[in-house]
Order: C-alpha cells, then sequence, then structure tokens
C-alpha cells in the first residue's frame, strides 16, 4: 500500500556493518550452521578455531547475505567431514585474507642491520618459489581428500581438468 510505504519511508534504521560489529560474526555463523544442519535434517558440524579467526578478518563487503552464502559454500566443501576449517572457505575469501595477511607489517620481526640482512644464499626465482608452493598445495589437498578428484575440485576451485593437468606436471598420483 502506497500510505504505509510513505510511513515507512519516515523511519531511518542505521545498522553498523557486519565487520564493525565484534562478536557478531562467530555467533552468527554458528546459528547458521545449525539453522542449515535443521533443515538438511543433519547434525550441526563443529567450527574449527581457524576457521572462525578467517571469519573475522574477512571484510564482509556482502554482510549477512554474504555469511550465509559463505556458511552455506563452506558445508557444501565439507561434505563428510565433522568440523569446518578455514580450507573449506570459498577461494575467493581464502585468498583476500592471504592477500591482508601479506600486506600487514611484521610487528614482532626484529629490524636486523644491514650487515646481518645479506642472505647466505640466492634467493630462489618466483617462478620455483610457486612451483614449491603448488606441489605442497597438491600433496596435501591429495592427503586431505584422500585422492578423491571431487572432493580436490570442491576444496580448490580448481577445474577437474585444470586439477587433472597439474598433478600431471608435478608427477603426483590419486
Amino acid at each position: 500500500r502506497s500510505d504505509l510505504l510513505f510511513r515507512l519511508r519516515t523511519f531511518h534504521v542505521q545498522l553498523p556493518a557486519l565487520r564493525e560489529r565484534d562478536g557478531d560474526i562467530e555467533e552468527l555463523a554458528f546459528h547458521f550452521l545449525k539453522e542449515m544442519g535443521r533443515k538438511k535434517g543433519e547434525g550441526s558440524k563443529g567450527i574449527s578455531p581457524s576457521f572462525i579467526r578467517a571469519l573475522n578478518q574477512y571484510h564482509w563487503p556482502g554482510n549477512i547475505r554474504e555469511l550465509i552464502n559463505t556458511m552455506e559454500r563452506s558445508l557444501a566443501a565439507a561434505g563428510n567431514a565433522p568440523t569446518l576449517y578455514p580450507q573449506h572457505l570459498p577461494t575467493s575469501i581464502r585468498v583476500e585474507i592471504a592477500s591482508a595477511d601479506m600486506d600487514r607489517p611484521l610487528e614482532d620481526a626484529p629490524s636486523p642491520a644491514l650487515e646481518d640482512a645479506v642472505p647466505q644464499s640466492p634467493p630462489l626465482s618466483l617462478h620455483e618459489v610457486r612451483e614449491r608452493t603448488d606441489r605442497q598445495y597438491l600433496v596435501h589437498l591429495l592427503a586431505y581428500t584422500n585422492g578423491n578428484i571431487r572432493s580436490m575440485c570442491d576444496i580448490s576451485g580448481i577445474s577437474r581438468s585444470r586439477l587433472y593437468a597439474l598433478l600431471k606436471k608435478h608427477n603426483l598420483r590419486t
């Protein structure tokens, strides 16, 4: 009704963004997890402390709707796992959290003198570091999923064909 809409427009409710409400993210995550388990007729999964830390590090531009979507996707990625871990988060969120961590200054690291900062061996090329990191990630992913390709694709966000290509490149077998 237009007269009701006109009256409602006079009320302004200011709610802070989800990222500004300390403690709410954890409570909401547990609430939505419980509700999703109830709707599916399953018991509720557990949430690891590292999963909660990751949720708190993310800035949540989509507020509650994005949190709900993230919890649904994490549940799907977790499959039969009894507990949610950061690797169950969508790839875009994990990447943003990792990027934020890299941008954060190291507060506790002592600043060495210039003479002490000279490395004893030449640094690896960026390509070599990437190759080693990719291989370590794939080995960990293989171990975690017991070689289940579908689970590996769900957790990593990598397509099946790309996953097979990476496994072949690094001489890894499922």
